[in-house]
């Protein structure tokens, strides 16, 4: 298996197309975080079932978001003297969303299930309330710590 934890699209972009190409030929998780833990997400491609682009709009946003499709500078902060962005959140906050996908991840391991798949883990919306950050329509049905097994 191979975990892709990075958070850059291009570089995931170009993974999943190694996959169809097949220069990659493990099955492979990729996970990531949206700013403040408000969501997290992991998508798990079966190198025989590659859906990976389905995931995405034709922008290249993922299609279950929990923060809505808008620019917000609340949603990243400069770091003094550095050139470098990034997004805080708790370390309660990182545990539950990983306590949760691990569960997931779990049962996709040790299945044979070639089927490929994605899920969203809620986080802490009142954060969002706090920080005025929209939420995407996809978002409201679920509360706190919730997760959901995506549909395309």
């Amino acid at each position: 298996f191979l975990f892709v934890a990075i958070g850059e699209s291009n570089i995931e972009s170009w993974i999943a197309n190694a996959i169809d190409n097949g220069l990659i030929i493990k099955p492979t998780f990729f996970i990531w975080v949206e700013p403040y833990l408000l969501g997290g997400h992991c998508i798990f491609i079966n190198p025989k079932n590659n859906n990976y682009t389905s995931y995405f709009t034709e922008n290249g946003l993922f299609k279950f978001n929990i923060v809505g499709d808008y620019n917000n500078e609340v949603l990243s902060l400069k770091e003094a003297g550095c050139q470098s962005n990034y997004t805080p959140y708790s370390s309660n906050n990182i545990q539950l969303f990983l306590g949760n996908m691990y569960s997931k991840i779990s049962e996709i391991i040790n299945s044979d299930d070639t089927e490929s798949k994605s899920f969203t883990w809620v986080g802490d919306n009142t954060i969002a309330e706090k920080l005025n950050i929209e939420l995407s329509k996809y978002s409201l049905n679920y509360g706190y710590n919730t997760l959901i097994e995506n549909v395309l």
